[in-house]
């Protein structure tokens, strides 16, 4: 790849937020210890069946959200453990499952949650077909080859994930703190049954990018979702952290769209104009004119919320 895809600010694009809900669970369970109220740090939105499934950083939870309301889901956790914070002491142990999609298989379609990658814990994947009982599978050999497509010395820190419209997966790298590189790296069609057999998934191709600022803060990818065989939708945020696992102060977010020659972002605002100072990690475009986000607000006893979206403008179909 030769030179950086840039993705501008376009004036005519709105992205007005309509609709703001807490995420709590209201399928009955008692809050504990081991088992939250609500979901914490928001990180991924996907468009499951009928209904989205939200996937949590810092807890061992997936969360549905269908007509009856946001029900919790506990994921396997060899010692019970399923909350990670720096209250408890153990933010460096979990899993930072930070990106999704879904997948065909031939049992079915398949719900695939990332981790970042950030660190070596965080190198694992989460399967999950229907009700039947997750999978967790050792995802190091994707994540080197990631690495290797990357800058050298560029810290591995992905985001988002959808399969495109050619059949294969893209891969969202975030590239907040020092040194980091937003970037997009497709593995071909093949990539899961590779790396279920313990082999490197093939890199077809990657693209860097550059995102510009949302109040003087860099602007990197969160999440994305396709939109057409060649245009593609993301939302990025304006955190000015330090590195590539560290919060920061948070100027904004952000949706926008991408094709090869580059694309045009909106910032998240409310209804008088002003831009909504929260940091928007998962994404689900529901109809030309309206998208669904989830926003991540880095304290774990408040409820992540999920933002009905109004687009306004030359929005691609």
């Amino acid at each position: 790849m030769s030179g950086v895809r840039v993705i501008a600010r376009d004036e005519r694009l709105v992205a007005c937020v309509i609709a703001r809900s807490p995420l709590r669970y209201d399928d009955g369970a008692a809050p504990s210890v081991d088992r939250p109220g609500h979901v914490r740090a928001a990180s991924a939105l996907v468009r499951l069946g009928r209904g989205y499934v939200v996937v949590q950083d810092d807890a061992l939870f997936l969360a549905g959200l269908d007509g009856s309301g946001v029900s919790a889901r506990a994921l396997p956790s060899p010692d019970g453990v399923r909350q990670f914070d720096d209250a408890r002491g153990n933010k460096a142990h979990k899993a930072d499952f930070e990106a999704a999609c879904v997948w065909p298989t031939l049992a079915g379609p398949a719900l695939v949650v990332f981790g970042s990658g950030s660190t070596a814990r965080r190198e694992r994947l989460l399967i999950a077909y229907g009700h039947d009982p997750v999978r967790m599978i050792d995802g190091s050999p994707l994540y080197r080859a990631v690495r290797a497509a990357l800058p050298e010395g560029a810290p591995l820190n992905l985001e988002g994930a959808f399969r495109t419209a050619s059949g294969g997966l893209r891969l969202l790298q975030r590239g907040n703190g020092a040194g980091g590189v937003d970037a997009t790296i497709d593995l071909d069609d093949r990539w899961l049954h590779a790396l279920e057999a313990g082999h490197p998934p093939a890199v077809t191709r990657w693209a860097r990018w550059s995102l510009g600022a949302l109040g003087g803060v860099p602007l990197t990818f969160t999440d994305g979702c396709p939109l057409s065989e060649a245009r593609w939708m993301f939302c990025a945020a304006a955190e000015a952290s330090p590195d590539a696992v560290a919060d920061g102060p948070v100027a904004g977010s952000v949706l926008g769209w991408a094709d090869d020659a580059g694309g045009a972002w909106a910032p998240l605002t409310d209804a008088r104009g002003d831009v909504v100072a929260c940091k928007v990690e998962g994404l689900a475009r529901v109809s030309p004119g309206e998208a669904l986000v989830v926003v991540d607000v880095d304290d774990p006893e408040v409820p992540s919320e999920l933002l009905r979206v109004r687009l306004d403008g030359p929005w691609p179909g």
